[in-house]
């Protein structure tokens, strides 16, 4: 790798945010048709599949929380992006159903890991 690479921490938290937040709102729209087209889903479907996205984000507000704590901040950021790539993948490849619920699973947690861990940035 690069051994020398000195990075500003400002420049890299903007392109990190920047960058995800695109993305992420270009990957939810996308999965969003997908979701109505591909998949099939009914809107009751839709409905449980937003759902299961908010529980997942109610109940691990707390241990993600304990996470960026107590461990690691960088590490609850890179297990964030982890599950939000697989999230996706999950639910790209498989379009069912169950697929749809550890994909909203997997985003849910994500959300929290990655809030918690950006709670406690300090850029000065």
């Amino acid at each position: 790798m690069l051994p020398n690479l000195k990075l500003d921490a400002t420049k890299v938290y903007f392109f990190i945010e920047f960058t995800a937040s695109t993305f992420f709102a270009m990957m939810f729209v996308t999965m969003s048709l997908y979701e109505a087209t591909v998949a099939g889903l009914t809107p009751v479907q839709l409905v449980l599949v937003g759902t299961t996205l908010e529980v997942s984000a109610f109940l691990f507000e707390v241990p993600t929380g304990v996470v960026a704590d107590a461990y690691s901040r960088r590490l609850s950021i890179i297990i964030g992006y982890f599950l939000m790539g697989a999230g996706f993948l999950v639910e790209g490849f498989f379009s069912c159903l169950p697929a749809n619920f550890i994909g909203a699973d997997h985003l849910g947690i994500r959300l929290h890991l990655h809030q918690w861990s950006n709670a406690g940035v300090d850029l000065r």
